[in-house]
Protein backbone atom coordinates (compact mmCIF):
# COMPACT_ATOMS: atom_id res chain seq x y z
CA UNK A 1 0.00 0.00 0.00
CA UNK A 2 1.13 3.54 -0.70
CA UNK A 3 1.60 5.81 2.30
CA UNK A 4 1.10 9.37 3.49
CA UNK A 5 4.81 9.81 2.89
CA UNK A 6 4.30 8.97 -0.79
CA UNK A 7 1.39 11.40 -1.06
CA UNK A 8 3.32 14.21 0.68
CA UNK A 9 6.29 13.66 -1.64
CA UNK A 10 4.05 13.96 -4.70
CA UNK A 11 2.25 17.06 -3.35
CA UNK A 12 5.58 18.76 -2.61
CA UNK A 13 6.66 18.12 -6.19
CA UNK A 14 3.40 19.61 -7.49
CA UNK A 15 3.18 22.50 -5.02
CA UNK A 16 5.27 25.05 -6.98
CA UNK A 17 2.79 24.96 -9.88
CA UNK A 18 -0.42 23.70 -8.22
CA UNK A 19 -2.20 25.91 -5.68
CA UNK A 20 -4.49 23.09 -4.54
CA UNK A 21 -1.49 20.85 -3.78
CA UNK A 22 -0.02 23.67 -1.65
CA UNK A 23 -3.30 24.14 0.24
CA UNK A 24 -3.77 20.41 0.81
CA UNK A 25 -0.20 20.10 2.11
CA UNK A 26 -0.84 22.93 4.59
CA UNK A 27 -4.31 22.10 5.83
CA UNK A 28 -5.61 18.88 4.24
CA UNK A 29 -7.42 16.18 6.19
CA UNK A 30 -6.34 12.55 5.74
CA UNK A 31 -8.70 9.61 5.21
CA UNK A 32 -7.69 5.99 4.73
CA UNK A 33 -10.16 3.68 3.05
CA UNK A 34 -13.79 4.16 2.26
CA UNK A 35 -17.25 2.86 3.01
CA UNK A 36 -19.57 1.64 0.28
CA UNK A 37 -22.48 3.87 -0.73
CA UNK A 38 -24.74 0.88 -0.09
CA UNK A 39 -23.74 0.96 3.61
CA UNK A 40 -25.98 4.02 4.10
CA UNK A 41 -29.64 4.29 3.17
CA UNK A 42 -29.33 7.88 1.93
CA UNK A 43 -26.34 7.31 -0.35
CA UNK A 44 -27.71 3.98 -1.60
CA UNK A 45 -31.01 5.61 -2.62
CA UNK A 46 -29.22 8.57 -4.18
CA UNK A 47 -26.86 6.28 -6.11
CA UNK A 48 -29.81 4.31 -7.48
CA UNK A 49 -31.64 7.48 -8.52
CA UNK A 50 -28.70 9.52 -9.90
CA UNK A 51 -26.48 6.71 -11.23
CA UNK A 52 -23.07 8.40 -10.70
CA UNK A 53 -20.60 7.85 -13.50
CA UNK A 54 -16.88 7.22 -13.71
CA UNK A 55 -14.66 10.26 -14.35
CA UNK A 56 -17.26 12.64 -12.87
CA UNK A 57 -15.99 12.85 -9.28
CA UNK A 58 -16.60 16.57 -8.82
CA UNK A 59 -20.10 16.40 -10.27
CA UNK A 60 -21.07 13.22 -8.40
CA UNK A 61 -19.87 14.47 -5.01
CA UNK A 62 -21.20 18.01 -5.44
CA UNK A 63 -24.65 16.78 -6.49
CA UNK A 64 -24.92 14.45 -3.51
CA UNK A 65 -24.01 17.24 -1.10
CA UNK A 66 -26.45 19.64 -2.76
CA UNK A 67 -29.24 17.07 -2.65
CA UNK A 68 -28.62 16.21 1.02
CA UNK A 69 -27.66 18.36 3.99
CA UNK A 70 -25.39 17.12 6.75
CA UNK A 71 -22.68 15.63 4.53
CA UNK A 72 -19.35 17.19 3.58
CA UNK A 73 -17.88 17.63 0.13
CA UNK A 74 -14.12 17.13 0.05
CA UNK A 75 -11.75 17.90 -2.75
CA UNK A 76 -8.08 17.11 -2.90
CA UNK A 77 -6.08 14.08 -3.93
CA UNK A 78 -6.67 10.34 -3.89
CA UNK A 79 -3.87 7.82 -4.02
CA UNK A 80 -4.71 4.34 -5.20
CA UNK A 81 -2.03 2.41 -7.00
CA UNK A 82 0.13 4.84 -9.01
CA UNK A 83 0.27 8.61 -8.67
CA UNK A 84 -2.16 10.70 -6.64
CA UNK A 85 -4.95 12.26 -8.67
CA UNK A 86 -7.09 15.35 -8.18
CA UNK A 87 -10.34 13.96 -6.85
CA UNK A 88 -13.56 14.67 -4.93
CA UNK A 89 -15.50 12.56 -2.42
CA UNK A 90 -18.16 12.78 0.28
CA UNK A 91 -17.64 12.53 4.01
CA UNK A 92 -20.57 10.86 5.72
CA UNK A 93 -21.90 11.90 9.12
CA UNK A 94 -19.96 9.12 10.84
CA UNK A 95 -16.65 10.40 9.40
CA UNK A 96 -16.25 7.74 6.69
CA UNK A 97 -15.59 8.46 3.02
CA UNK A 98 -18.07 7.48 0.32
CA UNK A 99 -16.58 7.69 -3.16
CA UNK A 100 -19.37 7.34 -5.73
CA UNK A 101 -16.93 7.76 -8.60
CA UNK A 102 -14.53 5.05 -7.52
CA UNK A 103 -17.50 2.71 -7.13
CA UNK A 104 -18.60 3.58 -10.68
CA UNK A 105 -15.07 2.87 -11.96
CA UNK A 106 -15.05 -0.50 -10.20
CA UNK A 107 -18.49 -1.41 -11.60
CA UNK A 108 -17.37 -0.49 -15.11
CA UNK A 109 -14.13 -2.45 -14.75
CA UNK A 110 -16.07 -5.49 -13.57
CA UNK A 111 -18.42 -5.29 -16.58
CA UNK A 112 -15.43 -4.89 -18.93
CA UNK A 113 -13.49 -7.63 -17.12
CA UNK A 114 -10.62 -5.18 -16.70
CA UNK A 115 -7.80 -5.45 -14.19
CA UNK A 116 -8.21 -2.89 -11.40
CA UNK A 117 -6.00 -1.90 -8.50
CA UNK A 118 -8.00 -2.75 -5.39
CA UNK A 119 -5.60 -1.36 -2.79
CA UNK A 120 -7.12 0.73 -0.05
CA UNK A 121 -7.39 4.34 -1.24
CA UNK A 122 -5.71 7.15 0.65
CA UNK A 123 -7.37 10.58 0.52
CA UNK A 124 -6.08 14.01 1.51
CA UNK A 125 -8.32 16.98 0.93
CA UNK A 126 -10.16 20.08 1.99
CA UNK A 127 -13.81 20.45 2.93
CA UNK A 128 -15.86 22.91 0.91
CA UNK A 129 -19.12 24.08 2.50
CA UNK A 130 -22.48 23.39 0.91
CA UNK A 131 -23.31 27.10 0.48
CA UNK A 132 -20.25 27.53 -1.74
CA UNK A 133 -21.24 24.52 -3.87
CA UNK A 134 -24.72 26.02 -4.28
CA UNK A 135 -23.21 29.36 -5.34
CA UNK A 136 -20.96 27.52 -7.76
CA UNK A 137 -23.98 25.72 -9.28
CA UNK A 138 -25.86 28.98 -9.73
CA UNK A 139 -22.90 30.27 -11.71
CA UNK A 140 -23.31 27.21 -14.01
CA UNK A 141 -20.08 25.49 -13.14
CA UNK A 142 -21.48 22.25 -11.79
CA UNK A 143 -19.03 19.42 -11.88
CA UNK A 144 -15.86 21.48 -11.99
CA UNK A 145 -13.20 21.55 -9.26
CA UNK A 146 -13.98 24.30 -6.75
CA UNK A 147 -11.83 23.92 -3.62
CA UNK A 148 -9.07 26.16 -4.94
CA UNK A 149 -11.57 28.98 -5.62
CA UNK A 150 -13.21 28.58 -2.22
CA UNK A 151 -9.94 28.74 -0.31
CA UNK A 152 -8.60 31.60 -2.44
CA UNK A 153 -11.83 33.55 -1.71
CA UNK A 154 -11.53 32.70 1.99
CA UNK A 155 -7.93 33.90 2.16
CA UNK A 156 -8.84 37.18 0.40
CA UNK A 157 -11.77 37.66 2.77
CA UNK A 158 -9.48 37.00 5.75
CA UNK A 159 -7.02 39.60 4.54
CA UNK A 160 -9.86 42.13 4.06
CA UNK A 161 -11.13 41.48 7.57
CA UNK A 162 -7.70 41.81 9.15
CA UNK A 163 -6.91 45.18 7.53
Amino acid sequence: MRTKKDMRYYLRLEAPRDALARMVLRQGTWFLGRARADDYRTSKEWKTLRRPRAQRCFYNSQRFCVDHTGYKYFEGFMLIGGLPMHHAWVLMQDGRVVDFTLEAVLRKAKRDKAVVDLTTPLYNGLAVPRWFILRWLIESRCGEPLAESYYADSERAGRRLST
